[in-house]
Parts: structure tokens; sequence; C-alpha cells
């Protein structure tokens, strides 16, 4: 089983080992009781473990591990440098247990993070001593940037685009040949969360170098600024600039409004994931699965289904890993803000994983030129920026083509916008852009992993958008009053999608809700805890995951 934020191992094993290690007690009583706890959720924790690895025998070893555990953590406690050290490790662990090939292949693949890391943390501190000392940034500092950049970017290069460049290139000798010599197609596993820390990671050593941070103190440091765990796998983008006076001065006392607000994130965060996204998606999956035979209603119902699920998913996730932090004392910044709420594509991007958005934007789109060259190289550079951003997501034509029509939206949105041709209505413009956005998760959703392992993505997605625009017929007999099976689509299931339609465009988001931690709000928190977790069963990955 993986390790993942909406399982029973994270919920009722790591976290709480986590917590409890974490933060310092005043009394002795107080660090007896946490110690003692701490050591019993390791103990379970390790038995999860050895499980997990096949080995049941192996916990008969446990009692061995306690003492070592007690005596590392008597020790340790109250040191700034060990907390970091005991956050790095927990990160690790819980990278090495979030893959659903099994721990072995998360401990094969963990050093590739620790490599980017260690190089990463060098390269920051050689470029520093090039400023300090005055020398000119044009030189050395700016060979060790691109040194660095190149490496992070080949690791990417690697382990996520060496597949998809070997079939492109084969697709091309099939048309320009007639079964040419062909391109062997290495089957490489994607390590978890290499977009994201390759891109925190080149985030540090660019910001070194504009000047705008300073490196970290010291390398467990900079390792618990990458490994930490509530953004690895599937964000936000958080930078080290963002953290890193949060890194420096850490919290010895977890506030009672840091706590509850906290739980408020994590908790609201898990109903997302649990319960309404994974109850979109056992009905989008089934639609999907017969994207032959959708009709516009049977299609319409998938994309809006689809756009929803990742919606609240997506959304989910960044409230848990913000709740996360902030149960640990550390603030994120925002990731989500009610993007089917926008107004245009520019809007939209504004909203949507906005710390992506911020990393291409100030990487990418102001290293082009951003918009100082005038109105043609700046159309240029949004394009090439969300074409970019496309690849980014995955290695797969349909991503490029995501984020190619993008890159368009922007383009003509730009344009339109500058000419005059705005929709007089407030409710038009926000109905235009999220029937654009939703028509682009159709090719989104057909980069799904195994459709494209599969090589079915581009068939899946013009299937869907033929459906949708009537090639099998309107199908309003797809309509059904009982549980579907096939194609047929329940009206508890399109009710579902109009309610929370509605819901994502008039209600608050989590930001914008005015927490008060009262009583009657601390109920129907428990409330939805228990829900969530009662909801529990195998867990299931956020759809960020396989980026």
């Amino acid at each position: 089983m993986q390790l993942l934020f909406n399982s029973h191992p994270f919920l009722l094993l790591f976290l709480p080992a986590m917590l409890l290690g974490w933060w310092v007690g005043h009394s002795a009583t107080t660090n007896w009781l946490r110690r003692l706890g701490f050591t019993t959720l390791i103990a379970g924790l390790l038995a999860y473990v050895a499980t997990a690895v096949g080995r049941p025998d192996a916990l008969a070893l446990l009692p061995l591990a306690i003492p070592a555990i007690l005596l590392g953590w008597w020790v340790a406690v109250d040191k700034p440098q060990y907390r970091l050290g005991y956050l790095a490790f927990m990160s690790w662990m819980f990278y090495v247990l979030s893959y659903h090939e099994g721990v072995w292949t998360g401990l094969a693949l963990l050093p590739i993070m620790l490599l980017s890391t260690t190089v990463d943390y060098w390269a920051g501190k050689a470029i520093q001593k090039e400023i300090d000392a005055g020398n000119d940034k044009t030189q050395r500092a700016k060979k060790v940037l691109i040194a660095a950049l190149v490496f992070n970017l080949g690791l990417l290069a690697v382990f996520k685009y060496l597949g998809f460049f070997a079939t492109s290139l084969n697709a091309v000798f099939d048309l320009l040949t007639s079964g040419g010599t062909a391109v062997p197609v290495p089957d490489i596993i994607l390590p978890i969360g290499i977009s994201f820390y390759t891109f925190n990671s080149m985030s540090y050593t660019i910001d070194i170098y504009r000047e705008k941070v300073k490196p970290a103190r010291g390398m467990l440091e900079y390792a618990a600024f990458v490994a930490l765990f509530p953004h690895l796998i599937a964000g936000p983008i958080v930078r080290y600039s963002d953290i890193d006076e949060q890194l420096r001065k850490l919290h010895h006392k977890l506030t009672g409004e840091m706590a509850a607000l906290g739980l408020w994130f994590l908790v609201i965060g898990l109903f997302k994931k649990v319960v309404i996204a994974n109850a979109l998606a056992q009905h989008v999956d089934r639609l999907y699965g017969q994207h032959e035979a959708l009709t516009v209603v049977s299609g319409w119902a998938a994309a809006f289904g689809y756009a929803l699920q990742l919606y609240f998913d997506f959304s989910a996730y960044s409230d848990m890993a913000v709740g996360l932090a902030l149960l640990m004392g550390l603030r994120f910044p925002q990731n989500f803000n009610s993007p089917y709420k926008a107004l245009n594509p520019s809007d939209f991007w504004r909203r949507w994983h906005m710390s992506l958005s911020r990393w291409l934007t100030d990487y990418l789109y102001i290293s082009l030129g951003g918009n100082r060259k005038g109105k043609l190289m700046t159309l240029r550079n949004l394009f090439l920026t969300m074409f970019l951003g496309g690849l980014w997501h995955g290695a797969a034509w349909v991503f490029v083509l995501w984020g190619i029509l993008h890159g368009l939206g922007l383009v003509v949105h730009r344009i339109a916008s500058e000419a005059g041709f705005v929709p007089p209505w407030k409710w038009l413009s926000r109905a235009m852009c999220f029937i654009f956005v939703v028509l682009l998760w159709v090719p989104f959703r057909a980069g799904n992993i195994d459709l494209v392992k599969s090589g079915q993505s581009t068939e899946v997605m013009n299937n869907m958008l033929g459906a949708m625009f009537g090639a099998n017929g309107l199908g309003l007999g797809h309509l059904s009053t009982l549980d579907a099976t096939g194609f047929q689509v329940p009206l508890t299931f399109a009710g579902l999608v109009a309610v929370l339609l509605v819901f994502v465009n008039v209600a608050p988001n989590t930001w914008e809700f005015k927490f008060r931690p009262t009583r009657r709000l601390a109920l129907a928190t428990a409330g939805l805890a228990t829900w969530s977790v009662l909801m529990l069963s195998a867990p299931s990955p956020v759809l960020y995951f396989q980026f």
C-alpha cells in the first residue's frame, strides 16, 4: 500500500509520529509522554515498512529498534539542526513509501533526489562565493548556474522525456521509411515528484544568482527544504525564498491558531479528495472507458465530470499540503484560487496551479524577454511559456497540444483585449473561459499514463471530442435513473455535476473562508474528518501525482 496523504498509514502512523517528533514540550511529563507516543508510532510505522517490503518476519526486530530511536530522540530533541535532520529523514521515508511499485523501487530512486539536492546545494554555495568576492557574475558564477541548470534539466530529460523522444523518433522513421531501424524505447520508471523538486532546486540557484536569497546555512537545512514531504510529490512548487526565514527561525511551540487552521485545511482537503473527487472519478473513468460509444450527453457529462474531479482532486492536495505545513509551524503560499471563476485564460492561469504559473513567469517568461520587447515578442513569449508548461506536465504529444492551445488562448485574449473585444457581461466571460478550459481538459485527460503507454491517447481524445460535438448523436436516452453501466449517465451523477458546477462558481474557496475557531466549526470539522476517514479504502493518488 502506498503512503499517500489519504491513506490510513499516513493519517494514523506517519503524521502523528512526524508531529510528535517535530514539536518540543516544555515539561518533563509532556516530553516523556510525547516521546513514548512517538516511539510507539515509529514502531508501528516500521511494522508497516516491514510488511510493505514483503518481510513480515522482520517485525520481530522491532524491539531492538525502539531503544535506538529513544536514545537518538533524547539526545536530539531540542537542537534545531537535528530537527531539520529529522524532518529530512522522515520526508525521505515518506518518499520511499509513496511508490506503488514498492519500497525497493523507492529506495532505488531516492538517490536521484539526493544527488540533485547535493549538486544544487554546492552550486548555490559556489555562486554566492563569487558574488561575495565581487567577481563579474557573467563569468564563473554564470557558468556554475548554467551547469546546475543543465544537470537538473538533464535529469528531467533522461527520467521523464527519454522514452517520449525515442517514441517520437520512431514515429518519424515510420513516416519516412518503410519499417526502418527503430530506436529502442527505454522502460524507465518516472521518479515521483521529479518535476517538482527539480523546479524547486532550479529556482534556488537562480535566486542566489539574482541575489534574491542567500544560500541555506547548511546541507541539512537545504535537504529538509527539498524533501519537505507536504509539497514533495505533487506540489505546490515552494521556492526556498518562500520558507528560508521560517527554516532559520523554527517555531518551538505549535500555537492553537496554527493547529486549528492546519487541521481545517487538512480535513477540508481530505474531504474534497476522498468524498467528492473519488465519487466523481468512478463515473468519469467508466465513461472514458467507453469513449468510442459516447454521445453528446454522455461525452459532455464525462468532460464536465473530469473538470470537476481534477478541480477537487488538485485543490484537495493543495489544501492538505498547506494544512500539514501549518501543523509543522510553516506557511506555504496559496496554490489554488477558484480557477473556474476566471474571466479569461490569463485570469485562469493566475488562479490555477499558482505556484507553477509564478515559476513559469519569473524564470521562463521574463527570461525570454517578457513584455519588454514589443507586442509580437510578448505574444511569442506567452506562447512559448505555455508550450513548455504543457511539456512540463507530461511526456506525451497530448500535453504538448494542451500547452499549445492554452498558449494560443493567451495570445488571442491579449490581442482581443487590447483591441477592446471583451464580452459585455461578466457571466458570459466566465462561461466562455470555462468551456474553453473544459474542452482543453480532454487532451489533458488523454495524457493519463496508462493511455500514453498503450498508445491510445490520441484515439481517446479524438473520440471524446467527436462525441461531444455530435459524432454519435445526442443520446438523451443515455440518462438513467438507476446505477449506470457502460456509457449511461445516472441522474445522481448528472445532479452531482450540476450542484458542483454551481458550487465552484459561487462558494468561497478555502483561503477565502473567514476562519474562526468556534465550537460549531470544530464539530463540523470533526464530522467531515470522520466521514472522510470512514470513506477511506485503498488510497488513490492525486491526479497531479503522475507529473
